[in-house]
């Protein structure tokens, strides 16, 4: 009967321990375990930028333990838990060594409780009573079978309660001592461990900074007993104060953060690629002035600095203050897309020069300038009839850049912004027409730093790296080494706007190449350049759209851009020079036109030139013509006047030479008594009928007439309607003339001063 009997009992056994085994699986894990810690946005060197609140509205941060300081945890299983790497969850000896302190003593001072058992009391809080204890054993029995010993640590460390929704030793050391776990003195790690075991009554603040020093010196007290600090130690720890209040978690990133985040929303820590000190910095120079832009009524703004060596974003400022009661304020102003005005000039330029269609030394024509009902204009309202286009570019005239982008073709500029990855770009060319040289495309200053970053080195824009595991990017061509290196040396001629005296004080080349832009209507304000390593980008404006007369690119963007400069410890020096690309070489140009030497061009100077892309037009000004002496007129050989000499001449078109402020050598213009000869390298052919009927039923204003002429190849004419200047197009090419009623002349004249006119008649029937 008792072999039957102990069969029994040993049957029951197995299956108590076996449904006990299996219930560890089957019996759900504490619901707690799987609530999301609080996001963070780490710095490069991986500290902590910015904190997010939990989904349980909780600062909990994640408890990985191999990021904290070892003498915490050691002194953490001294204080809690001696056999933690021993026990499964549950020490059966410190239990019977609890129950015999608690008999001998007549109370309970001692609870045995291991590590795990305190998270089973995190995760599930109960009374305390006895069915509770052996509940969280067995709670502690499932954790460490299913979560391990690292896990166990790691979520007791994650949940350790530190007042009010403060979790975890990670923040908590951020909220007490203002720096991370990894690094801890003993005083430190005696708080920490002393809160959790009553929060409530000695968390730092005014009431419980008594509690708080009472409890942490008997922990160091013990710590010393246990030989984890010496004497001189205990005594240095016991004089240092204890926190009085709890620090606001970091929160550096208010709108970099939120846009980080956006990207990685299910990742728990962001590590970004952002520089504390450069953010530091950035933010300083922004809010410096803060307050008096408001007053102009410049409410928004934002910075991007870029290290373009690593193509890594190091500080991203959204705007000033992120609680401020106005529109936009809590945007980041870094990424909405604004009008580029004339910070894609010098792309347009680079563009023109990789065709050979252009040269930053051609001296062009800065006219008044008409393509069909667009008429553009500069900034000043005025013109300078001849330019040199790198001047053009430091001065951010229009004309002549709309000029250049009608030879180079809208489709082909558009269609590189698209393939850069500009995002918010209309993939239709004819959307922006020509006004796209003007800067009415969309653009982002992440955006527009990126390409500014891969003008700064080899023309290649490469994706901007925000994440620290972003991979390095060989990027798409925007202009080749060689076009890039012609526009840093143009960018680079003119000071900071607010003290264009610097250069000449210190007798310093300055090492910045940089542009301006000032959207039309004056809503946006741009201002983006680079030194030897960063490229820093600035926006000014109001999200909300609304105007300022202050928002101009060059007195209110450019000094924060040369500020930002400075403050990242940026000093104009020739240490570093600009090396040409191996792809330049030397050439002669006309020195006055910066074309290719013609026949009539006696004086040339030399450039360096892209050797795949010179630009090969020649000089368009000089002919070898012959003069005769006394008089401004030059003549062609076939009409020359007895005695008249051959000589090289400068000939303009009247309008240049009414426009033109240059100081310029004597202009001859071309004799009136050749004019056989100029009608037959000159002559309009539309209109071909002196009388036109306009068509019934349609509105005159609707009506256009295609004005062309036949002239020698590539001529740039100039069109007169009855002494006013209509516009300007190159040879064969059409301009569009809306006709009124009446008898009308027609002139033309190309840039020798050649001319011719036509007569004709509009009729509405």
């Amino acid at each position: 009967m008792k072999r039957p009997k102990l069969r029994l009992f040993l049957a029951l056994c197995s299956v108590v321990t076996l449904t006990l085994i299996s219930s560890f699986w089957w019996v759900p894990l504490p619901e707690r375990l799987v609530h999301a810690d609080s996001q963070t946005v780490l710095w490069s060197d991986r500290s902590l930028a910015h904190t997010f609140l939990s989904p349980d509205e909780r600062w909990r941060l994640a408890g990985d333990p191999s990021r904290l300081d070892p003498a915490y945890l050691q002194a953490l299983f001294f204080i809690e838990d001696e056999r933690f790497e021993s026990h499964f969850g549950v020490d059966p000896i410190a239990i019977v060594r609890a129950a015999m302190t608690n008999w001998s003593r007549g109370r309970i001072v001692s609870g045995a409780s291991t590590l795990t058992m305190q998270l089973a009391r995190l995760l599930e809080p109960r009374p305390r009573r006895l069915s509770s204890k052996i509940v969280e054993a067995w709670r502690a029995l499932q954790l460490h079978l299913r979560l391990g010993r690292q896990g166990v640590l790691a979520n007791y460390l994650r949940f350790l309660p530190f007042g009010g929704n403060l979790e975890g030793v990670h923040g908590a050391s951020y909220a007490y001592f203002n720096h991370s776990a990894a690094t801890l003195d003993a005083a430190e790690i005696a708080t920490l461990l002393a809160v959790p075991q009553r929060p409530g009554a000695r968390a730092p603040s005014l009431n419980n900074g008594t509690r708080l020093r009472s409890a942490r010196d008997t922990i160091l007290r013990r710590m010393r007993q246990g030989e984890l600090i010496d004497q001189s130690k205990l005594e240095e720890s016991l004089a240092e104060p204890v926190p009085e209040l709890r620090r606001a978690m970091p929160r550096s990133l208010p709108h970099a953060a939120r846009w980080l985040r956006a990207q990685r929303p299910f990742k728990t820590e962001i590590h970004s690629t952002l520089d504390a000190s450069a953010q530091r910095l950035a933010q300083e120079v922004f809010d410096r002035n803060a307050s008096e832009r408001a007053k102009l009524d410049i409410q928004n703004g934002a910075i991007v600095v870029v290290d373009h060596q690593t193509q890594q974003i190091k500080a991203l400022i959204g705007g000033a203050d992120f609680f401020a009661d106005h529109d936009g304020a809590q945007i980041p102003a870094f990424d909405r897309p604004r009008h580029a005005a004339s910070t894609l000039k010098p792309i347009l330029l680079g563009l023109a020069i990789d065709e050979g269609i252009a040269s930053p030394e051609h001296l062009v024509q800065d006219l008044p300038t008409h393509y069909g009902s667009y008429r553009p204009q500069n900034f000043s309202g005025t013109f300078q009839g001849l330019v040199r286009l790198d001047e053009a570019l430091t001065q951010s005239l229009n004309v002549p850049f709309v000029r250049l982008l009608s030879r180079l073709g809208i489709e082909q500029f558009i269609g590189l912004l698209r393939n850069l990855g500009l995002q918010h770009v209309n993939p239709k060319p004819e959307f922006y027409g020509l006004a796209a040289a003007l800067g009415t495309v969309p653009i982002t200053l992440v955006e527009l730093a990126e390409m500014y970053a891969g003008l700064a080195g080899d023309g290649r824009v490469r994706t901007l790296r925000r994440f620290a595991d972003d991979p390095a990017s060989d990027g798409i061509k925007m202009v080749t080494a060689e076009a890039a290196w012609r526009l840093r040396q143009v960018l680079k001629t003119r000071d900071r706007p607010d003290f264009p005296i610097r250069a000449r004080l210190y007798g310093m080349a300055p090492q910045i190449h940089w542009k301006t832009g000032t959207s039309f209507g004056f809503r946006d304000a741009w201002s983006v350049g680079s030194d030897e390593q960063y490229t820093v980008a600035v926006w000014l404006g109001n999200l909300n759209r609304n105007a300022s007369r202050y928002l101009v690119g060059a007195p209110i963007a450019g000094p924060l851009l040369f500020d930002a400069f400075d403050a990242l410890g940026h000093q104009d020096s020739d240490r570093l020079e600009d090396q040409a690309p191996a792809g330049m070489m030397k050439t002669q140009v006309c020195a006055f036109s910066g074309f290719l030497p013609g026949a009539g061009c006696d004086e040339t100077q030399t450039i360096d030139a892209p050797r795949q892309s010179i630009a090969i037009a020649e000089c368009p000004y000089h002919r070898k013509l012959y003069v005769a002496e006394g008089r401004q007129e030059a003549f062609p050989r076939a009409c020359a006047p007895k005695g008249a000499v051959e000589k090289s001449v400068l000939i303009l078109p009247s309008q240049t030479r009414a426009f033109t402020h240059l100081m310029l050598p004597q202009v001859y213009t071309l004799s009136a008594d050749c004019q056989t000869r100029q009608r037959s390298r000159l002559r309009v052919v539309s209109p071909s009928q002196k009388t036109l009927i306009l068509i019934p039923g349609m509105d005159t204003k609707e009506q256009e007439i295609a004005l062309q002429a036949e002239a020698e190849e590539g001529a740039e004419l100039s069109w007169f309607i009855n002494g006013k200047f209509l516009g300007s197009k190159t040879a064969n090419e059409p301009l569009w003339w809306q006709p009124s009623l009446g008898e009308h002349t027609i002139v033309v004249s190309d840039s020798t001063g050649r001319s011719t006119r036509k007569t004709v008649t509009v009729r509405a029937h």
